[in-house]
């Protein structure tokens, strides 16, 4: 057997320990329990830990919200000092007696309070039926331990608290045990108050009687007078009075315009002929008649615009223009004889006639407004003469109207002071706090009780998780393999999805899964310093733990590093190895021990270059007695000669002795646990086994480790932050160069081996 002298490092915890592989002494896990270990606990169990955490919280929650809610309800009252001395005294012995009998009044009208008869004429005063009280106390009878009344140390200060299923009745309840100490009291003073009470309605009933008057009479003189707002109605007046006097100004201003153009338009019609001539006929030339009534159109035309234009207006001398021209032209026919004219009436003298009638309509609508606004503004300024006299007359009765009303209204409010005092006169004390609906009940407390059992299902679901970890006999963590292997771990194989590819040619080249066997391989190399392990056996302490995907791929990682590899199934059992391979295992090493096929015709080639694959062959009846026997050795030396390492699937090595007679083959053994799955005494069993042949075990390697593990995603997460990217150098080289990767995923390529 090799002895292994070289620190081997664990890539998990990255401590160096010195392990003689092969030479450990059994031990039992320790029973010390730090926090590391309850965290690991946690993390592992933490759906069970959920899932009771839930559990507790629900039933707990169902649990207080099924219980019948209870409220609480608390009145304080101020009894009175009027039960002791009434008069504090300036020497101490009398003030402490005085002291002493107010405690001792406080504790009597406690009892009071206390008493059956009290509380009785309480609760009749709730009118309560059976169904109510029942719902309210779930007791027939008046239920005592629901009620307490209890006086406050050094204070005449009495709290009244009552508990009921019932917020209101409790709240009533209460209230109700007050009201009722007070009742008694309440009445002393109410003859006197209800006799004052009298004597104030009957003065109010004269008072209203006088207040209809005067509001009767101050409305008859507003009818009468039309004054309901003074100020507003003479500053209307005023407005008036100013806007009469404009317009009687703006009438005479008008008066003063048409008079003058009465005479203006006389003295125009003085001047005006009475008949023009209208037409000439010429017997000789009809265009000198033309060009004549041409002129006196203009001519009329012009008379016109006399009556609106000056004669140097533009509009006049543009006429005169026209005129001249026809005149001009007239000269040119002057040959022609004019035979007979006509005369017209002169539309002129029509127009002025029409517009000096106009003016004197104007003259009479202007005279006839003068004379009208003339009497208003005389009407209004006498209006505004009696006015003060009236304003003075309407202040009067509006100040017997205020009068009578504020001292109706004072009346009332002591009408109303009196009827309070009289509902409020408590000669025994007051109620400082009334009871008031609670907003939350006083029993169950769901929030209370949530925080609760969320604490106590917390507290229960760590215990439940560290004694299902203390009953769990699965192997969980690295720290628990190495001690009871007593071999340190060679590398820690992350755990693959179902559908993941899982051997290392077609993941990324720098995915966790691929790095983990790097470390492996580099362990491997580290471990034999003194001579190379030709030969290496992988076993589990159980079935279906990975042993045939960890040997496929410790084979091509080792093809990577340009060695060939051959991969050897020496599972006679049940051998899986040629459905990783892809390769039929008709014949394979069973086939060269009898001598039905040759070494080179039983190795096939693989689709990864230098990986090549020696099937079982078929299944032997004796398979131990085959491993043992000397061709079986023999076939060994040969297979160490043609290739440079070869890797053997072994079959489980729990309750099987193939495992014992193979590890005398190999240069050396790795032992495969599956977390989460292997067992604690199956892995103890596997390491007694392996030491009564003193094995060469050189270490365990870890596989389906959850890389979420707190202890071991850090370590998986680097690879995933960085990416190599490859370029050809100038001097024909590759240069790789490492580069930041945001967290891109990255598709799979199937690795090219140098």
């Amino acid at each position: 057997m090799i002895q292994h002298e070289a620190p081997l490092a664990s890539p998990a915890n990255g401590h160096l320990d010195v392990v003689a592989p092969g030479v450990g002494v059994e031990t039992e896990v320790t029973d010390a329990v730090n926090l590391n270990d309850v965290l690991d606990v946690v993390f592992r169990r933490r759906w069970l830990i959920i899932s009771t955490i839930l559990a507790v919280f629900v039933c707990g929650m169902i649990f207080t919200l099924l219980q019948p809610k209870r409220y609480q309800a608390t009145c304080s009252i101020l009894v009175s000092s009027s039960h002791s001395a009434s008069k504090e005294s300036d020497i101490s012995i009398i003030s402490d007696l005085q002291a002493l009998t107010e405690a001792r009044s406080v504790d009597t009208q406690v009892q009071i309070l206390n008493s059956n008869d009290h509380l009785k004429r309480a609760l009749a005063r709730l009118n309560l039926t059976d169904t109510a009280f029942m719902r309210a106390f779930h007791n027939p009878i008046m239920p005592r331990k629901f009620i307490r009344i209890e006086g406050k140390k050094n204070a005449d200060i009495i709290d009244i608290t009552v508990l009921a299923y019932d917020k209101r009745v409790a709240v009533d309840f209460a209230n109700s045990i007050a009201d009722t100490y007070f009742d008694e009291d309440r009445k002393v003073n109410q003859e006197e108050t209800n006799q004052a009470i009298r004597e104030v309605h009957a003065s109010l009933i004269d008072i209203h009687a006088q207040l209809n008057s005067a509001h009767k009479q101050l409305a008859d003189y507003k009818e009468k007078t039309g004054l309901i707002s003074p100020d507003a109605q003479l500053s209307k007046i005023a407005t008036n009075l100013l806007d009469l006097r404009t317009a009687t100004n703006d009438t005479k201003t008008a008066l003063y315009a048409n008079a003058h153009l009465l005479t203006e338009v006389n003295q125009q019609i003085k001047k005006v002929t009475p008949s023009v001539i209208s037409a000439t006929a010429v017997s000789l030339n009809p265009r000198f008649a033309a060009v004549i009534g041409n002129i006196d159109t203009l001519f009329a035309q012009r008379a016109q615009l006399q009556q609106e234009y000056s004669a140097n207006s533009p509009e006049v001398k543009a006429l005169d223009g026209q005129i001249k021209e026809l005149q001009g032209q007239l000269k040119k026919v002057a040959e022609t004889i004019v035979t007979q004219q006509t005369h017209t009436f002169n539309p002129l003298l029509e127009i002025l006639v029409e517009k000096y009638a106009g003016a004197l309509a104007d003259q009479s609508v202007n005279t006839a407004r003068l004379t009208a606004l003339t009497t208003q503004y005389a009407s209004a300024t006498k209006e505004a003469s009696m006015l003060p006299q009236q304003e003075r007359k309407l202040t009067e009765y509006m100040q017997q109207v205020q009068l009578l009303s504020n001292t109706y209204d004072m009346l009332t409010t002591k009408n109303q002071e009196l009827l309070i005092s009289m509902q409020s006169t408590l000669a025994g004390g007051r109620t400082i706090s009334e009871a008031t609906p609670p907003i939350d009940p006083e029993s169950p407390r769901p929030k209370l009780n949530a925080v609760l059992f969320l604490f106590f299902g917390m507290i229960l679901a760590v215990m439940l998780a560290l004694l299902l970890e203390r009953i769990d006999d699965r192997i969980h963590d690295q720290n628990s393999a190495e001690v009871i292997s007593g071999a340190i771990t060679m590398t820690v194989i992350p755990e693959l999805s179902a559908d993941a590819p899982k051997l290392i040619t077609e993941v990324d080249r720098h995915s966790p899964f691929l790095e983990s066997f790097r470390v492996l391989r580099n362990n491997i190399a580290f471990t034999a310093v003194d001579k190379v392990l030709h030969t290496l056996a992988v076993t589990s302490p159980g079935s279906s733990e990975g042993k045939s995907t960890i040997c496929a791929n410790l084979a091509i990682i080792m093809a990577m590093d340009g060695k060939r590899v051959v991969v050897v199934d020496f599972d006679l059992h049940r051998p899986s190895m040629h459905n990783v391979m892809k390769r039929p295992r008709d014949v394979g090493f069973t086939s060269v021990l009898t001598g039905s096929s040759k070494l080179s015709d039983a190795v096939v080639p693989t689709d990864v270059p230098n990986v090549f694959f020696l099937p079982t062959g078929p299944l032997p009846p004796n398979s131990t007695e085959i491993l043992n026997s000397q061709a079986a050795r023999q076939l060994f030396a040969q297979l160490r000669e043609e290739y440079d390492a070869v890797v053997v699937d072994c079959p489980p090595c729990t309750k099987l002795s193939d495992v014992q007679v193979i590890s005398t083959l190999v240069d050396g053994m790795l032992l495969l646990l599956a977390l989460d799955r292997t067992l604690k005494t199956g892995l103890q069993m596997t390491t007694r086994s392996l030491r009564q042949v003193n094995a060469p075990l050189i270490g365990i390697v870890l596989n389906r480790m959850d890389i979420r593990n707190r202890r071991y995603g850090y370590y998986y997460s680097y690879y995933y932050s960085y990416r190599y990217e490859e370029a050809e150098g100038t001097d024909g080289t590759t240069v790789r160069t490492r580069v930041k990767d945001k967290g891109k995923s990255h598709s799979h390529k199937k690795l090219k081996f140098r």
